[in-house]
């Protein structure tokens, strides 16, 4: 009996007859270490075989169980002499003898998988054997549970069908038992479009004496269907500009099964959708695949109220780009009547950063320059969300109280509060948990000592 080697290389195997003759016939056999090719050991119980073929090698494996003393190997009909061998990894240990092995209790941990190969070495091969754990003196045998261990960190991803099934073996990870797991189950073990996002589940362990043990784990069940849209629409203000034209939007789908249906929020229902100023509120585009998986995304589109910054409704915000210079782009509030002077510079309807759905500050920044321009970043936030809004420069002198003005694009007040600017670098506003629609909302921002102008930061409510 040899014990492990590697799966590659170049062996030289020497065999003698200690006995001198060397004129017998002999057998070779080989095992691969591996639960599919051995036979489970109960550990809480006497287990009866037999050695019934020539040269055959009867391989079983067990669960290091929590204590355990040893094992003894006796023959039962005074016909064979045990030769036997434990393995631990990659620690064996050897044994013959002409009536009972004992066999050591492994250096291992709990739940290690042990190796057991037996074979005669009279080499008559026909005899039977019983094999024992040896338990501590008063312990009953067959009233431990199992141990379930669950994996953790799963994902896995619906197939074409829509519908996937989770078997014991996807969440296994190295359940054990003293004596014999006879069953394990998961439930839930069915999963679809339904059911798409993190689901907890359990996985049930049941041993030969009707023990049962369980562990729960979370699993992320993911679609690969999605849906292909830009979400920062940019409107370039040039000669064919109208402010009240509609604007038509593509989207696509990856993934999933089948034909895809598309849902817009404005009634359309194909890929090609056109958006008019009136539909901008609450713009979504939806998606469905014949399995009923879905995806959804928002759009934000610079077009009707989501522009104008003005109560009088005259007025919208661009993103003014000076030529040669893209850096130094500013948001700036216009008139109508003066959009035709930024054709051709590249100048773009809605703010340069954050509420036009084109990136996310981490605050309104106000600062100014020796000319006294400004540069406005708006920023996107929930209601409830804590504003930060830095006084940079000069702009605001400390000692000064501040006008803070939150309103909408049509001008109405939703919020009003005064503060002092003293040693602060930054005031916080807290916007109201409640009673703001989505959409673009203005800071109204001006001291009260008469040095500056009020200055409108642009904040879109999500």
């Amino acid at each position: 009996m040899i014990p492990r080697v590697h799966m590659s290389g170049s062996y030289l195997l020497l065999i003698n007859d200690d006995r001198a003759n060397d004129t017998s016939h002999y057998y070779l056999t080989y095992n691969l270490l591996d639960v599919a090719c051995a036979q489970e050991l109960p550990t809480c119980r006497t287990m009866e075989s037999a050695l019934d073929v020539k040269a055959d090698i009867n391989l079983y494996y067990f669960m290091m169980p929590e204590q355990m003393n040893g094992l003894t190997i006796k023959e039962i009909d005074r016909v064979i002499e045990p030769f036997g061998i434990i393995i631990n990894a990659n620690d064996y240990t050897i044994l013959k003898d002409n009536v009972k092995l004992h066999f050591e209790s492994p250096m291992a941990n709990p739940g290690s998988i042990i190796y057991l190969a037996l074979s005669d070495n009279a080499g008559n091969d026909t005899g039977g054997y019983k094999i024992d754990f040896i338990k501590d003196e008063g312990e009953e045998p067959g009233l431990s549970a199992p141990v379930a261990l669950c994996r953790e960190g799963l994902s896995f991803t619906l197939p074409p069908s829509g519908h996937l099934e989770i078997t014991s073996a996807d969440i296994d990870a190295g359940s054990y038992d003293d004596c014999q797991i006879v069953e394990m189950k998961v439930t839930p073990d069915n999963f679809d479009c339904l059911t798409v996002g993190e689901q907890e589940i359990t996985l049930e362990v049941i041993d030969n004496d009707g023990l049962i043990s369980s562990c729960t784990t979370t699993i992320d069940i993911r679609s690969d269907l999605e849906l292909v849209l830009d979400e920062c629409q940019r409107i370039v203000i040039d000669d064919d500009f109208d402010l009240e034209a509609c604007r038509e939007v593509i989207a696509s789908a990856t993934g999933g099964s089948g034909d895809y249906d598309f849902v817009w929020s404005n009634g359309e229902t194909s890929p090609l959708a056109t958006i008019c100023p009136g539909d901008v509120a609450n713009l979504r585009c939806e998606i469905f695949d014949n399995n009923g998986c879905s995806v959804a995304k928002d759009l934000w589109m610079p077009l009707g109220v989501n522009v104008l910054c003005h109560s009088n409704g005259k007025k919208v915000s661009i993103c003014h780009v000076p030529p040669g210079n893209a850096e130094a782009r500013q948001t700036l509030c216009v008139s109508i009547n003066s959009l035709k002077a930024h054709f051709g510079h590249d100048d773009y309807l809605g703010p340069c950063d954050g509420a036009g759905g084109c990136g996310e500050e981490s605050e309104v920044s106000l600062k100014t320059h020796e000319n006294g321009h400004l540069t406005i970043s708006g920023l996107v936030a929930q209601q409830g969300d804590l504003v930060r809004v830095n006084l940079k420069d000069e702009f605001l002198v400390r000692n000064t109280k501040i006008d803070l003005t939150l309103v909408d694009a049509l001008g109405r007040n939703f919020y009003h509060e005064t503060a002092l600017a003293s040693s602060i670098e930054f005031l916080e506003l807290q916007l109201p948990s409640s009673g703001l629609a989505p959409g673009m909302y203005y800071l109204l921002l001006r001291s009260l000592d008469g040095s500056s102008r009020q200055i409108p930061a642009p904040i879109l409510i999500k």
